[in-house]
Parts: structure tokens; C-alpha cells; sequence
């Protein structure tokens, strides 16, 4: 395979245009460094300090219109600071600054000078020689970029090939037949790349006919260039939103209030048992008369919305006493934008909780805007996001068999793949590298389980699977763990080994699911397609 190899290098590709500027001598643009990272999933960002010291360092190249080798011996940042490691790293970097307007970086790597240990690493944006116009225009148009994977680590295809894998991922084709480039166009009906579109992001497999040898094949989506599916409230933009929230706080929030009526508040003021609920429940302070809405906007009853199915009272009040019977009255989605009509203090309830627990408008804004669920039975009032380091997800069909479950032969293997990285501010330690990791998790292959994978990918879509944390097993910190959301990591063992048979682990999967806001309504018909039908067959 090494003619495969040597084909498919990473094509040199121009990361931007410089313009021409006759007062400028250089078109620089500050960029970041990383570094190759196999075992976990491709490239790293090198910490801030590290990665500036670099920088700085070919930025020195293009000032003095240096033409060769730079040397960068590592003493920046929290590992290659330490005394152990200072200078033991060093980066050789191969430069033409000739032309300081288009300096291009040939090769990079950085040597551990104790092992000889080599390894690959670039810049972003790089800084690579100027493509062909046809080859640019390519590039100008993909919207993700295709890589695939040897014995080192992964590779771009050349821009001919991406452009032909990429138009077929967009139709949603089940496989291509890699025709394009300079080596595909000569082994026609060869090879040819199944793609996964279950993988999060979609992932592929590149097949040789004739050795029936495979690769893994990834897509890295281009920045600004992909189309989010996800729906921003309301169809508003970011500006809009802006603009509605400077005019009244509670704009966003105020559709899932449901304002305490008079009726209602003396209703319960005049019960030694339902008086208790006349509190707000985050600053636990008593309620007033005054501050319900009726009260604080005598108006306030021609613009209130009245639900239409609340109070539903036959004229029997056995169950008036009874919250889970009674339901609120005012519901404020529809109301007009009127930052009078809403203030601070108005007493509150929540629509989708039960009803008996209030609030002061503006507690339960900042409660809201902390953590979208209600602060008493966990309720979500948004879609509930967490801090889950970037990393991809791999769906596929694996031999072992789930114990417990006759009417699976097979299982599905859900593989986590992460790159370390750098902790941000959600995370436990700021500014500290986190480690990469690979975490595999089975589900019996029958529809309960493809069920349960398809909710699985929505919460690894809204990053709340894992979080950096203590590793129990390694007794490490700073990696990527496990978080609220259980998953099995065996097909066998029990309950004991995080495995199967376990006879109600599914019901406990969708509640741990649903305190996250994910359900089964959540669930598309590409979703329930895999759930009816299962994995596609193999492509030829």
C-alpha cells in the first residue's frame, strides 16, 4: 500500500489570500500551533504560552526574510516550563520568507531530543503555497474537508478527491466511487468509501476491492462554511434577540411563566396547608397581594391570555386542595411586549411544573439564565447544554453479543473518540492541559437498544456525556470522565461491571435522560428509520 500512501499526502493548500498593500512589508496574521496527537484523534492545540512562543519565533523568520530551517527548543507554558522538560522538546520548522507578504511553511515537527520520538506538527491558519485557481476554487466552496486514516495518523485526501466525497455526503448517497485526483482516476472501480452517516460528526470507511483492505475515513467540517440544523428561539437572530431583551429582561424567559391569579393566592392564603406554597422558592421570602399581576397592572386582565383548559372545575372542590389536580391560570406566551405589564416582583409560577410552587419574576430569571430548569423538580425550561470536551462519536455494529437479550445477535458500539486539549472556564482547572481518551459503550442490537443509541447521540451532540474531572479508576485528574449519564461499558458482567444483563437499565437510561431534557419526541425520522429497519446493509 505504500504507493496509496505516498498519493494521498496532504495537498498544500492556501489557508487565505493576503491582499497587496504597498505601505505594508509583511501580510501577517498571528496564528496558533499544534500538535499531532494519533491515539487520540488527530491534532491538539499546544497551550497558549507554548503555542506563542513558537509564533514568535517565525514571526522573527518573516521579519528577518529568513529561507530554511528555524529551531524552537520548548520552555513556555505548564509541561514544557517544567525543569524536567525545559528545552528537551525542540520544534524544527522549514520556512520561505523570501516574501514576507506570502511566507509558506514547508514542513514542521517537533523531537523529543531523550527518545528521538518525532512528531508531526502545523499551524492555523497554515501558511502554505497559493493553489491553482481551480484547486482554490474548490476549496472556496467545500464545506468539509475529508481525511483518512494510515499506520501514522490521519491525512488530508487531495482537494479533487474531498470535492468528490463531499458532494455525495451532501445528497446523502450510501457510498462514492473515488474517481477524481491523480491516483483515484487511475485505479477506477477500485476503491471506493461507505459512508456512516450515524457518526457524530458522519465518518466513512475507504474499501479496496481488490486487497479488501479498509480505512477510516473522517470529515472535518469547515468553519463557516456548515449549516447548523439546530433552531435559534423563536427564528430570531442574535441581534433581534438583543434588541427585544433591552427592552424588556423577561422577553425570552416570560413564555414559560404563569403569573399567580388573586383567586388563586386567596384561595390558598385561607388554607393552613396550601398557605405554605406563598413563598418564593429561591429567595424564600413571603409574597404580598401587591405583587400579583392583577394588582401591579389593573389593566393587566384585558392583555392577560386566559387558558382555556385551567380551573377545569366541575363545580366538585374536593380536589381544589390537591395541587397535582389544579392547574395555573394565566398563561403569558402570547403576551404583548410591555416591559410595565412584567415586573420584578410579579408572583410566578412555571407552566410545565406542577402547580403550588411560585416565584418573584426576577428570581427565576437569573435562575433560568443560570441553569434552564426549574430550581425545584429539575423541569427543563431550554435545551440543556454541558461542558463536554470537543471529541467524535463512531456508530457501528460490533460481533458481541449483549447478554440478556436473545433477540439481538449483534451489538452496537458506540466509540467516543477526544483529543486532549486545553481546560476553559467551565472547566475544573482553567488554562491546565486535559488528557484525550477513547471510550467505547455497547447496546444490544434490537430496536429498544438502536433506540437507545439514537438518544445517546443527541446527548453527545448537546455535550453532556462526559466532563473533565478525577479519574477514579487511573486516580488522575484533569480527564475526560463519565458524567451524570450512564452508559454500558461491557456487553457481559451485570450491573456490577457496567454491563449486561441488567434487567432496568433502560428505564433508568431515560429518566438519567430526561432530567436532561431528551426524549423520545425528540427523535427524527432518519432516527426512526435505524430504530425499525437497523444498520444498512454493506455496500459493494
Amino acid at each position: 500500500m505504500s504507493k496509496e500512501k505516498d498519493s494521498l499526502q496532504k495537498p498544500k493548500i492556501m489557508a487565505a489570500e493576503t491582499t497587496d498593500n504597498d505601505d505594508n512589508n509583511t501580510a501577517y496574521t498571528p496564528g496558533v500551533w499544534l500538535w499531532d496527537d494519533p491515539d487520540h484523534g488527530g491534532y491538539t492545540k499546544f497551550d497558549d504560552p507554548t503555542s506563542n512562543q513558537i509564533e514568535d519565533k517565525l514571526k522573527d523568520a518573516i521579519d528577518k526574510k529568513t529561507k530554511g530551517s528555524i529551531e524552537v527548543k520548548l520552555s513556555a507554558g505548564p509541561w514544557f516550563g517544567l525543569p524536567k522538560n525545559k528545552e528537551i522538546y525542540v520544534c524544527v520548522i522549514i520556512v520561505d520568507c523570501t516574501d514576507p507578504k506570502r511566507p509558506v511553511i514547508q514542513q514542521a515537527r517537533q523531537t523529543n531530543t531523550n527518545s528521538g520520538y518525532k512528531r508531526p506538527i502545523k499551524r492555523d491558519p497554515p501558511l502554505d503555497p497559493p493553489l491553482a485557481k481551480e484547486l482554490q476554487d474548490i476549496l472556496d466552496t467545500l464545506q468539509g474537508k475529508w481525511e483518512w486514516k494510515d499506520d501514522y495518523g490521519w491525512k488530508e485526501y487531495d482537494l479533487q478527491t474531498m470535492s468528490q466525497i463531499e458532494n455525495s455526503f451532501q445528497k446523502k448517497e450510501k457510498k462514492v466511487e473515488l474517481s477524481a485526483g491523480n491516483f483515484f482516476s487511475k485505479q477506477s472501480g477500485i476503491y471506493f468509501i461507505e459512508f456512516n452517516y450515524l457518526s457524530l460528526p458522519a465518518s466513512a470507511q475507504q474499501h479496496n476491492r481488490k486487497s479488501h483492505y479498509g480505512r477510516w475515513v473522517r470529515r472535518i467540517p469547515v468553519k463557516g462554511m456548515e449549516q447548523s440544523t439546530e433552531k435559534k428561539p423563536g427564528g430570531m437572530t442574535e441581534k433581534q434577540k438583543e434588541f427585544f431583551l433591552k427592552q424588556d429582561k423577561h422577553f425570552i424567559r416570560k413564555k414559560h411563566y404563569a403569573p399567580l391569579s388573586i383567586e388563586d393566592f386567596n384561595d390558598q392564603n385561607n388554607d393552613e396547608t396550601l398557605k405554605q406554597n406563598l413563598k418564593c422558592s429561591v429567595c424564600q421570602e413571603e409574597f404580598e397581594e401587591k405583587d400579583l399581576i392583577e394588582k401591579q397592572n389593573e389593566k393587566a386582565s384585558e392583555k392577560k391570555v386566559k387558558n382555556e383548559a385551567a380551573f377545569k372545575n366541575d363545580g366538585n372542590n374536593d380536589d381544589e386542595k390537591n395541587n397535582s389536580k389544579r392547574e395555573h391560570k394565566y398563561d403569558l406566551s402570547k403576551a404583548a411586549l410591555n416591559p410595565k405589564y412584567l415586573k420584578d416582583e410579579t408572583i410566578v409560577g412555571l407552566k410545565q411544573c406542577a402547580y403550588g410552587h411560585y416565584f418573584h419574576a426576577n428570581c427565576i430569571l437569573q435562575a433560568l439564565d443560570a441553569n434552564c430548569v426549574c430550581p425545584l423538580c429539575k423541569m427543563p425550561y431550554d435545551v440543556i447544554t454541558g461542558y463536554q470536551p470537543e471529541g467524535r462519536l463512531y456508530v457501528t455494529k460490533a460481533r458481541a453479543r449483549c447478554q440478556g437479550f436473545n433477540d439481538a445477535k449483534d451489538s452496537i458500539k458506540m466509540l467516543f473518540e477526544f483529543p486532549g486539549g486545553i481546560q476553559n472556564d467551565h472547566h475544573p482547572n482553567p488554562g491546565k492541559i486535559y488528557f484525550g481518551d477513547l471510550r467505547e459503550a455497547f447496546l444490544p442490537n434490537n430496536k429498544e437498544g438502536r433506540e437507545a443509541a439514537m438518544l445517546t447521540r443527541i446527548a453527545f451532540k448537546r455535550k453532556l456525556i462526559f466532563q473533565i474531572g478525577t479519574s477514579l479508576t487511573l486516580q488522575q485528574d484533569n480527564r475526560i470522565v463519565f458524567g451524570s449519564i450512564h452508559l454500558k461499558t461491557s456487553t457481559t458482567g451485570g450491573r456490577e461491571k457496567h454491563g449486561f444483563p441488567d434487567d432496568d437499565y433502560f428505564t433508568r437510561f431515560k429518566d438519567e435522560l430526561k432530567q436532561k431534557g431528551i426524549t423520545t419526541a425528540l427523535l427524527t425520522k432518519e432516527d426512526h428509520r435505524f430504530i425499525d429497519d437497523g444498520f444498512p446493509a454493506a455496500a459493494q
